[in-house]
């Protein structure tokens, strides 16, 4: 008999408070709340403190099958097994993408808004009508040798651009109708125009089902930084069009995006609350924490007052912040605020961001997702904590951005960059690729890393949270979910527990690979861009 040895890409976390052992798998996506009873023996087991060999035909009766289930969920694996090489045979298949396209589609590169954070320039305008008879002729095209078409609204506002969005969204209904292929579509909108009858055509109708809408806090600090044009305020609208998208029965998911940043960190904690309450029961809606940062565009962050080291640090270096244990924040507490931030220096009349430094940033967001996740509120991240859920969309090689000209880019965020212009959209649906620069977006940069390859998270991002800082600095791109992981084990607890009833532990159990052992997570295909 095979003996067996603990998983090198699980990991632990044990809530200080109540004593709950919560086991969470990369490779797997189990996440499992240890019963108390056998609490003992799985930490035994996993630190591989018996004598014995771990294996089933060792064992008896519920310890047997204790050991079963472990090996089921890819806590335990067999000795001879090489997790890495499994683990990246299956990244090369997720990469390869059997049947998939991924398009990221700019109806219009305008946008009724002017947040003071944007990277955007808003150049160009609608799209154009050959680029719309491109889109159509590309999918067309592929539609044969198809299996899911996903696609994403973006940028600029696509509602501006609303009357493409109907247009190609009706197209391509029907041509995915006519070849039997599964249709997905998402928008990242500021929420703005998104009016009762809007919702409803779009989920109705045009199968928009996934949504990204920012709220930057209550309203004074949102109205500070995502103003109209005019300078008019936007968050009444916004929030009363959140509100009248609970009244529709369709199926369709909402994230509320909070952007944050040195002025407003303070307020999410209320406003989080304020959520809690109006969409807390609704199980469509969740919501999304990220930290205002080096954008680049017209609005550079590095042309924002940054933090000194009095009031929250720079560069990475936090000293004034408050020590984080491995805890989840417990019931009723509030996510701490960092000494210094109250008196910060002034900010320039007409810009409110003044960005906290790197591992400030990414605390925070983990404070916030657990307070959150107390609160009843859906966490989006809770539901990329899975394998290849940390990949970028444009790491992979059937993903595609399609600006409102035809220009093709891999990344939605560095468009002025010219190592994001990969290539161009014909009117007849070829796709005319700059190779050199897309092999850079695509690239394996985990076979040249050795850090990667011996990284517990491995099986999440692959290196590729962020293909554009291997691009720009070489450097190796860790999400926050892997630097603060225990955190992050803990609200994705909190929003998608593995609670196995006796029933279940002891009873048939299917292996992970046969995709039954947990709970299916259905990936939202919005790019998540740094701000929108």
């Amino acid at each position: 008999m095979v003996g067996l040895k603990p998983s090198r890409y699980t990991q632990a976390n044990e809530d200080e408070a109540t004593g709950q052992l919560t086991l969470h798998n990369t490779s797997s996506g189990v996440l499992w709340d240890v019963p108390a009873e056998w609490k003992e023996q799985v930490l035994s087991f996993l630190q591989k403190k018996e004598d014995s060999t771990l294996n089933g035909s060792t064992h008896k009766g519920q310890v047997r099958n204790l050991i079963r289930w472990m090996r089921l969920a890819g806590l335990l694996v067999p000795e001879p097994m090489d997790e890495y090489a499994r683990a990246r045979a299956a990244h090369r298949r997720a990469q390869e993408g059997e049947g998939q396209l991924q398009l990221i589609l700019m109806p219009t590169e305008q946008c009724n808004f002017r947040c003071v954070y944007c990277y955007e320039t808003f150049i160009r305008p609608k799209m154009k009508p050959e680029i719309r008879q491109g889109i159509k002729n590309l999918v067309r095209k592929r539609a044969n040798s198809l299996k899911q078409l996903q696609i994403a609204w973006f940028g600029g506002e696509p509602l501006v651009g609303f009357d493409v969005v109907r247009e190609l969204s009706r197209d391509m209904i029907r041509t995915c109708t006519q070849h039997h292929v599964a249709y997905r579509a998402g928008m990242t909108t500021n929420g703005y125009l998104l009016t009762p009858s809007v919702a409803r055509e779009l989920v109705e109708e045009l199968e928009v089902r996934d949504y990204q809408i920012t709220l930057d806090g209550p309203p004074e600090e949102h109205n500070r930084r995502r103003k109209l044009i005019g300078g008019q305020s936007t968050f009444e609208r916004i929030f009363e069009n959140l509100k009248a998208m609970k009244q529709l029965s369709g199926h369709f998911r909402v994230a509320i995006r909070m952007n944050f940043d040195m002025g407003n960190h303070s307020k999410i904690p209320n406003f989080i609350e304020r959520l809690a309450q109006e969409f807390g029961e609704d199980s469509r809606f969740s919501v999304l924490f990220r930290p205002v940062e080096e954008w680049g565009g017209p609005n550079k962050a590095n042309e924002l007052p940054k933090p000194s080291a009095k009031n929250g640090g720079v560069d990475g270096k936090s000293t004034a912040l408050p020590k984080l244990g491995n805890e989840v924040l417990q019931p009723g507490a509030r996510p701490a605020v960092p000494e210094g931030t109250r008196e910060a220096s002034p900010t320039p009349a007409g810009n409110p961001v003044k960005i906290l430094s790197m591992l400030a940033g990414e605390r925070k967001m983990m404070e916030f997702s657990n307070y959150a996740t107390q609160h009843k509120l859906k966490c989006l991240d809770a539901d990329i904590l899975q394998p290849e859920g940390y990949v970028c969309y444009a790491a992979k090689p059937y993903s595609l951005v399609v600006g409102s000209d035809g220009t093709l880019y891999k990344c939605t965020v560095a468009f002025s960059n010219e190592k994001n212009h990969v290539g161009k959209l014909l009117p007849d649906g070829t796709l005319q690729i700059h190779q050199e620069r897309f092999n850079l977006w695509v690239k394996d940069y985990v076979a040249e890393d050795k850090g990667c390859q011996s990284c517990h998270f491995l099986p999440a991002c692959h290196g590729s949270a962020c293909p554009l800082i291997r691009i720009e600095t070489g450097k190796r791109p860790c999400p926050p979910p892997k630097r603060f992981i225990k955190q992050a084990i803990g609200y994705t607890a909190a929003n998608n527990r593995l609670r196995l009833s006796e029933q279940d532990l002891f009873g048939t159990l299917v292996s992970p690979e046969e995709g039954k052992s947990q709970p299916e997570s259905v990936k939202t295909f919005i790019p998540l861009s740094p701000m929108s």
